[in-house]
């Protein structure tokens, strides 16, 4: 645990941001992106001329017309996606994500810097929620990276450093006490550095949260909720990584060799104990109405 990392204040909104709200919704901008946003007509309650961003994320992504800041809406996963589309009861989570980013990178933990956070009232019922963050140019996510590695693209020697920086990054989320909520390669983004090691960004940190002292048991679930994403795919999309890789990022998150093999056994341990739930999960969320109309 690290000594001098005070937890976030995730009631403030932090320094730098000018707050707008109403009884209809709520929406902070932070002083260096509201020329943009105000160009594109984007405020509390209009989304203006967005358009659609050329990058991806669980659903489409918007922008500012110069593709400057990107926009991500938030949606549900799962059988909450058929319950309750894309409305939200807890309109604080935008600005807890705000609250979380800045914190991080004042932990020295990169995340892209939060444009703005808006919560509006949705019809009927909820909340429409958002979050705009600063694009962070020449970057990709660490998904398409393995993508590329599969598809013969892009060499395995690519992975190397990268999953070596993942590994210290984790470690380092970790030692901090945070829990990310959806730790996989989509939500890493990596900046390759010509002569030096990658540059690691950390994506979507909604329900994310801060646990101190953190327990072991819960840096042994989110390392086997990353290892349950990065395995499904690599048994249904084909094999990117080899042992070796593995034990990079493994090596990088605890140097201590014995300590790294009791680590490897209590993730085994925490997966075989919740395979038969995620399968039920699966199979729910296969079986739904909005699944099956899409399919």
């Amino acid at each position: 645990m690290d000594p001098g990392a005070i937890p976030p204040d995730l009631v403030t909104i932090p320094p730098g941001y000018r707050v707008e709200s109403d009884a209809r919704g709520r929406l902070a901008v932070a002083a260096w992106a509201a020329p943009a946003l105000a160009a594109s007509g984007f405020t509390l309650h209009a989304d203006g001329e967005l358009v659609a961003s050329d990058l991806a994320g669980r659903k489409a992504l918007s922008a500012t017309r110069d593709g400057s800041i990107v926009v991500r809406r938030f949606t549900h996963g799962g059988l909450l996606r058929v319950l309750t589309g894309a409305r939200f009861a807890d309109a604080r989570r935008p600005f807890i994500e705000l609250a979380l980013s800045d914190w991080l990178t004042h932990q020295g933990v990169d995340t892209p810097p939060v444009a703005a956070a808006r919560a509006r009232r949705a019809p009927l019922w909820g909340h429409e929620l958002l979050v705009a963050t600063r694009r962070v140019a020449g970057a990709r996510d660490l998904e398409s990276l393995l993508v590329d590695v599969r598809a013969g693209r892009a060499g395995r020697a690519r992975l190397r450093p990268a999953l070596r920086a993942l590994g210290r990054l984790v470690a380092r989320l970790h030692a901090l006490g945070f829990l990310h909520a959806d730790l996989t390669p989509k939500n890493v983004l990596v900046e390759e550095r010509a002569g030096a090691e990658p540059r690691l960004w950390l994506l979507d940190l909604d329900r994310s949260r801060v646990v101190r002292p953190l327990p072991a048991r819960a840096r042994h679930d989110n390392l086997r909720r990353l290892w349950r994403y990065v395995d499904r795919r690599e048994r249904h999309e084909g094999q990117a990584l080899t042992a070796a890789d593995l034990q990079r990022f493994l090596a990088a998150y605890e140097p201590d060799r014995a300590a790294r093999r009791a680590l490897v056994r209590a993730i085994g341990a925490a997966h075989a104990r919740r395979r038969v739930w995620h399968a039920a999960g699966w199979l729910l969320e296969a079986w739904s109405p909005r699944t099956r109309a899409r399919t």
